[in-house]
């Protein structure tokens, strides 16, 4: 069922994400639009999944990633054709290691090829005609690691279950018809989910007060990187999980309180805008403050989402959010030309 109201977001997050890289100097943090997206997508991605789960008792992991690659995989070709093009076009500082951005590029290890070369948005968006996809790797790696944490997760309870007195519950099924309780892989999974992100947000405020890794690393990699993603995923666990979700009488808790999902969507977009202009790249608050606070604030808008009965959406909205992500793809080596071209006049 779709969520009114994360296309919204989604839509509200691509164009300040172009907006920093057409007009940088305009809007120095619009990257934190990355930070909305990694929210949601982990999110999406973990409610999704236990869905699976909740209706037919298993994964079909092969379907996911079917699903994935015949979604990304055919834009990412062609965008890297179309990039191979336009790059004869533009100055010979982006023909620099080439096959080797484009070996990072379809093997979605663009981020860690940026950490290695001293990338940096601030440089010129580091002469790299496929620096945008770093954050398609993140997700590519976030989409392995989830299958993979699952079934662990459900190999480790299952070995407790035999060697326990409780039984299994996986989703909404019960394995095993013990009277004694259930061990519930949902309840794990949030506090797993819950301990990743935290994990991730304190390296990334380690190595930011300490001083430990690059700016690169703080902005690049997979350590740092992927706590909105973790954090997603627990909320996605929290709001599908329908037993703790609702009271004896079945009724939601979070519907017990009047839901203002409109109110949180503005404070989101507005607090969003206004660290998107106070701070930058190569600013440390940007990492210890605007990061952690985009998250949460993401959080609690798509909590106010799920929980409202209505949420009123323009029709042009649901439509634009179908292509996002084909501009954000097909963008950046368009980008590339404009600005040769500019700085050659």
């Amino acid at each position: 069922m779709r969520i009114k109201g994360l296309d919204s977001l989604r839509v509200f997050s691509i164009l300040i994400i172009l907006i920093y890289h057409f007009f940088g100097n305009f809007m120095p943090a619009g990257f934190l639009g990355v930070n909305i997206l990694f929210v949601m997508s982990g999110f999406l991605i973990m409610r999704n999944f236990l869905h699976e789960i909740d209706q037919s008792g298993n994964i079909d992991i092969r379907k996911f990633y079917h699903k994935r690659f015949v979604r990304i995989m055919p834009a990412i070709l062609l965008m890297v054709i179309i990039g191979l093009i336009l790059v004869n076009f533009v100055s010979k500082d982006y023909t620099q290691g080439l096959p080797q951005q484009v070996g990072a590029t379809v093997s979605f290890t663009t981020n860690w090829y940026e950490i290695v070369n001293g990338g940096s948005y601030e440089a010129q968006f580091i002469k790299h005609i496929f620096l945008h996809t770093w954050f398609l790797s993140l997700e590519i790696h976030f989409y392995i690691l989830i299958p993979i944490i699952l079934i662990l997760t459900f190999i480790t309870l299952l070995i407790y279950k035999k060697h326990g007195t409780r039984n299994l519950k996986v989703g909404d099924n019960e394995l095993g018809n013990s009277p004694v309780g259930c061990i519930n892989m949902k309840f794990a999974l949030k506090l797993l989910f819950a301990a990743l992100a935290l994990v991730s947000y304190a390296i990334l405020y380690f190595s930011v007060i300490r001083g430990t890794f690059s700016t690169a690393f703080n902005y690049f990699s997979d350590f740092t990187r992927m706590g909105p993603l973790f954090l997603g995923a627990a909320l996605g666990t929290f709001m599908s999980d329908k037993t703790e979700m609702a009271d004896a009488n079945g009724k939601s808790y979070l519907q017990k309180f009047k839901p203002m999902p409109m109110t949180a969507l503005v404070v989101l977009i507005v607090v969003t805008l206004f660290l998107s202009f106070k701070f930058s790249y190569t600013d440390k608050n940007t990492y210890l403050i605007a990061f952690i606070l985009v998250d949460v604030l993401t959080i609690l808008a798509i909590m106010q989402c799920c929980a409202a009965e209505e949420v009123k959406e323009p029709e042009f909205i649901n439509t634009i959010s179908k292509y996002t992500y084909g501009v954000y793809i097909f963008h950046w080596p368009f980008l590339i030309m404009i600005s040769s071209l500019t700085d050659s006049l």
